[in-house]
């Protein structure tokens, strides 16, 4: 995957790069990623900040120690990070693995959005849990090709335990929510793991001036599937 990805311009992974947060794991996502190329971006996803091997060993450290140490040996801001490729897209990789956005992450991609609509260029967001599309008939969306789980059908209208949730109370998570909805003449694409699938649908948006618009969704089969896996992404 990674001698693939290395023809092209930026390499960012959605998550969930080892199954339980350890040293040894580290290392091997540094020789699997970060030696091979040390500019990739990686998403944080579930499995990051958690210590349990494969969940059968409790741990009760504070999310901000299991982040701090992750922060200590990651590349990026694990919270936010952005970058704009070749003056033509801007690529941002947020935090939202516990299904929910940070306040945070608001006022970083609110300026990001600005400063792309300034640029006249698009914005690509990567992260590593879905978002509610807000559209009817994606309440039972398929699976187009599965990896290792047994569920292949998603509520992706309303948000189901795996999505991130929208009007439950996280006034923070509903605010950044709103932001990326709500400009669409910018935000012109979505890419998620987590799933361990491959899917698509079509969040229900608007632009800017409050024209009626969609913003594809991709949620990307993970990498240790069908032999390797990579999404190649071709902006014009």
């Amino acid at each position: 995957c990674m001698e693939y990805a290395s023809y092209a311009d930026k390499t960012i992974v959605t998550g969930d790069t080892f199954s339980y947060l350890s040293w040894g794991n580290i290392g091997l996502m540094n020789k699997a990623i970060w030696q091979q190329d040390p500019e990739a971006l990686i998403a944080i996803g579930n499995h990051e900040p958690r210590r349990a091997i494969n969940g059968s060993s409790a741990d009760d450290a504070a999310e901000s120690e299991l982040y701090s140490l992750l922060q200590s040996q990651w590349k990026h801001d694990i919270y936010y990070t952005s970058e704009v490729l070749n003056d033509k897209v801007m690529v941002v990789v947020m935090d939202n693995q516990k299904c929910k956005f940070r306040d945070v992450e608001y006022d970083l991609l609110a300026a990001d959005i600005a400063d792309a609509r300034e640029k006249g260029i698009p914005m690509l967001i990567f992260e590593h849990v879905a978002i509610p599309t807000k559209n009817p008939a994606e309440s039972a969306v398929e699976a187009i090709r599965v990896g290792d789980t047994s569920k292949t059908v998603y509520n992706f209208y309303e948000g189901d335990a795996y999505l991130l949730k929208y009007g439950q109370g996280d006034e923070a998570s509903d605010k950044v929510y709103d932001l990326i909805v709500n400009n669409a003449d910018v935000i012109k694409g979505i890419f998620c793991g987590d799933l361990h699938e491959d899917m698509y649908t079509e969040v229900k948006a608007k632009t800017a001036s409050g024209e009626d618009a969609v913003i594809p969704q991709y949620v990307l089969n993970g990498a240790a599937y069908d032999n390797g896996h990579v999404l190649k992404i071709t902006v014009k």
